[in-house]
């Protein structure tokens, strides 16, 4: 049996750290917490590495009651801008077991974007965790604003440094230094994941072999020049890595290839990288048996050509254009409304197994509008691409950079519209199990509406890859006629 987090607290939140080691699980529990705005709590909380205050602990239960009983302050406490709205909650909850309320948190560091160099721009949290008197766990927080906010990741393959990769190491360095003969872990989310490798591999060898064990959830990888590195090699085998099935972020540029773990997530496509979709069993996260066909697709395709692309100022304008595509994931987008369509099934399919007929019905009717709500979702998709379509070609300089863009842009839309299929398909092969359905009459109208909704998602999907390609080749011949 798996458990969403919250369900983990429930069941294992009793077990203190000296009854049950830390492990992965927890690793997910801190660095989903790690998006809360702790700076606005902490008074010790800095953005100037120099000021950095590992003296100074805050316990997560007193962080509790300090958002809990500041009613002028409380929404602001709890605000974590366009992340998952219930990350304060899952801290709530998490700060009042027996397991998480003595932990600590400490030398929390916050800086966000450099207005001083638009160019490149820099967004960097980390803070430290103290789980009982002989370990700590440092995390560092993913990009914390939708995929807006990876102007500073699009650089994060080019062979020297980021920013936020420089301040990671350093962070780490002090960390290490400041809790001498501890245990030491690592771990981020995201780019967190991206810059927690960064950091172990790249602080002094004397202070990596310090580090016990390293925590990378569904972060970007690197450029195979620095995943080669020696100094990345040395931190292979304490290296933990977690992807979702659907992954997508994680799979932009390189990662080791063995040895890496696969998450079953409750929702799809993008929406997989929100840790709170990940299910739990136990101290790990529940495993799949490998990254979905998609996934492996992007991975393939996107660095190759990546790889194709001459020079660090043009790989920079195809990044560009690569979140510009993602950036795409509002309640417009077809991502968005299959995450949507994802958790009415799921409510459906659950109320199939209670037996109720009228949930059973109610199935009848959600999947029904499958399709409609795939087309829909396709042409909004299109719609909510030309804007930024137009901007994008623009920056390309010749011919042949217009044409990678044109054939990116397809094969993305052909990721989620086949990711829509997919989802489909694995609901109706879970109806198709439902032997309690007590009216065999309403099992049978239901898996014929979700075969019609099937056979119109084809159609949708393909019209909107055609659509797509079609509205680019369009821009690109007024553009040429204007020229």
């Amino acid at each position: 049996m798996d458990f969403s987090i919250s369900q983990y607290l429930e069941v294992r939140g009793d077990l203190t750290f000296k009854n049950d080691a830390f492990a992965d699980t927890d690793a997910v529990i801190f660095c989903q917490c790690g998006y809360v705005r702790f700076d606005r709590m902490m008074e010790s909380a800095t953005d100037d590495m120099e000021k950095i205050d590992f003296s100074t602990r805050y316990k997560f239960s007193a962080l509790r009651k300090k958002i809990l009983t500041s009613v002028e302050k409380k929404h602001e406490y709890m605000d974590v801008g366009l992340m998952n709205k219930k990350i304060p909650e899952l801290f709530l909850d998490a700060a009042k077991t027996e397991r998480f309320q003595n932990v600590e948190i400490t030398g929390f560091i916050s800086k966000m974007e450099n207005d001083k160099n638009p160019e490149n721009p820099e967004q960097f949290a980390a803070m430290t965790y103290i789980l009982d008197e002989d370990t700590v766990c440092v995390v560092y927080r993913g990009t914390d604003d939708s995929i807006r906010g990876w102007k500073e990741d699009c650089n994060l393959a080019k062979s020297e440094a980021i920013p936020s990769q420089i301040e990671a190491r350093d962070y780490l360095s002090k960390a290490i230094d400041f809790f001498e003969g501890k245990r030491i872990f690592v771990a981020g989310h995201s780019k967190g994941g991206n810059i927690a490798m960064y950091a172990c591999a790249f602080v002094s060898e004397e202070r990596q072999n310090k580090i016990e064990k390293l925590y990378n959830l569904d972060g970007p990888g690197f450029s195979t020049e620095i995943l080669n590195s020696p100094e990345m090699l040395r931190m292979k085998n304490r290296l933990v890595s977690w992807y979702p099935h659907q992954s997508i972020v994680g799979m932009l540029f390189y990662h080791y290839p063995e040895g890496y773990n696969v998450v079953k997530s409750s929702a799809a496509l993008i929406l997989q990288h929100d840790l709170a979709t990940w299910r739990i069993q136990g101290k790990y996260p529940k495993k799949e048996k490998q990254l979905s066909e998609l996934s492996n697709y992007l991975y393939r395709s996107f660095n190759e050509w990546y790889e194709n692309l001459p020079g660090d100022e043009k790989r920079a304008q195809f990044i560009d254009a690569v979140f510009s595509i993602l950036e795409c994931s509002s309640k417009d987008t077809l991502s968005a409304m299959i995450g949507d369509v994802q958790v009415d099934l799921s409510s459906a399919i659950d109320g199939a197994k209670s037996k109720d007929k009228t949930f059973v019905r109610k199935s009848a009717d959600t999947i029904s509008n499958i399709g409609k709500i795939i087309v829909e979702g396709s042409e909004n998709f299109i719609k909510s691409n030309i804007a930024m379509a137009k901007g994008t070609i623009e920056l390309m300089k010749n011919e042949e950079q217009r044409k990678i863009l044109i054939e990116l842009m397809t094969q993305l839309l052909k990721v989620q519209a086949n990711s829509a299929k997919e989802l489909i398909q694995e609901k109706k092969e879970e109806l198709n199990e439902l032997a309690t359905v007590e009216s065999k009459n309403i099992q049978y109208d239901v898996m014929a509406n979700l075969s019609d909704a099937a056979d119109i998602a084809k159609s949708a999907v393909d019209s909107a890859v055609e659509s797509g390609k079609n509205i680019i080749d369009g821009l690109l011949g007024r553009e040429n006629k204007n020229a």
